[in-house]
């Protein structure tokens, strides 16, 4: 590091993850995620490339998840929808953005499990050098 931190490691880690959680929670992503797509200006270059199987496998189980399973399912279609219709050329980039955010959506876990468990390890050790400084 660079910098030495003023405030603990446990606040600051704390912290990191609720930020990290915050982010990429589903609604919040989808809502970013679309209102960027608005902004952006719809023309893109043509492409002939044709999509691939792995492609369309991607997309319907984006569909699924995002349309069927999570909380997200009204959103997702809606905003799908409105993309397809003023945007087009921007649907393909729409939807690798959002297989991104899938993603994200479960590696959030994994990285709050990680985090407290080195949390846990280093609160575990400040404990043993405060009992054999005793």
């Amino acid at each position: 590091m660079n910098f030495v931190p003023t405030r603990p490691v446990e606040e600051l880690t704390e912290e990191y993850i609720d930020a990290f959680c915050h982010i990429y929670e589903p609604m919040p992503y989808l809502k970013r995620t679309f209102h960027h797509f608005r902004m952006m200006n719809g023309w893109r270059g043509k492409t002939n490339r044709p999509i691939t199987i792995t492609e369309l496998r991607l997309f319907a189980a984006l569909c699924w998840r995002q349309g069927l399973l999570h909380s997200t399912r009204f959103r997702f279609w809606w905003q799908l929808g409105a993309i397809a219709l003023t945007k087009p050329r921007l649907l393909y980039d729409y939807f690798v953005a959002l297989c991104a955010g899938e993603h994200f959506f479960h590696y959030r876990y994994q990285v709050r499990e990680q985090l407290q468990t080195q949390l846990s390890t280093i609160k575990q050790a400040k404990r043993q050098e405060l009992v054999s400084v005793s």
